[in-house]
């Protein structure tokens, strides 16, 4: 499904959504990890690709959006003056074939699972963190202590995993894609 509106904005943004699943369920750390090999720092196949190469974008991200009973994962770029909303998709479909057909790497998933646990661990530097992860995890799972059975979720994934998940969860026609482009003067 395809939605596109106008708005007062300076250039196309587009938006890729996909359901996923749900917190702490199969696939949701794999798309954790996911996003991260996309379009985590400037080596990211997404950065790369749609910012530094192409120049057809000025921002990119990816994420996967957990939520208690379905997930969403969003991939979302800004368009370079001079570009499209197309544009943008076509690009970000290619770097999605490639990543389908070659798989992600042991190095990418080790960069997402680094940059995870600086975020996991920063969360439990205050009490007030530290209250709410226990909460979270005996709301969600009966087990406060949930914590290292969580973080193994992520130490466990391996690359076919993670490629596995982007076969199975990204599927081309199973999304919304939404833009926004300048209103006509």
């Amino acid at each position: 499904m395809r939605i596109s509106k106008t708005d007062d904005v300076a250039t196309d943004r587009v938006w890729l959504v996909w359901h996923t699943p749900a917190l702490l369920q199969p696939g949701d750390a794999e798309l954790d990890l996911l996003s991260s090999a996309l379009s985590d720092g400037k080596d990211s196949r997404l950065y790369k690709a749609l910012v530094h190469d192409q120049r057809i974008a000025t921002d990119v991200s990816a994420r996967q959006s957990s939520q208690a009973f379905e997930s969403f994962f969003v991939i979302e770029a800004t368009a370079s003056d001079g570009h499209t909303a197309d544009e943008l998709v076509k690009a970000i479909d290619d770097v999605l074939i490639e990543a389908r057909k070659t798989g992600i790497s042991k190095d990418e998933i080790e960069v997402g699972l680094t940059s995870y646990e600086v975020g996991f661990f920063s969360g439990l530097t205050t009490i007030q963190g530290k209250a709410d992860t226990l909460n979270n995890y005996n709301i969600r799972t009966g087990d406060p202590g949930y914590l290292a059975k969580d973080l193994d979720r992520y130490r466990k994934a391996t690359d076919d995993g993670v490629t596995a998940a982007l076969r199975t969860h990204l599927v081309p026609d199973k999304r919304l894609i939404l833009s926004i482009g300048p209103e006509a003067k």
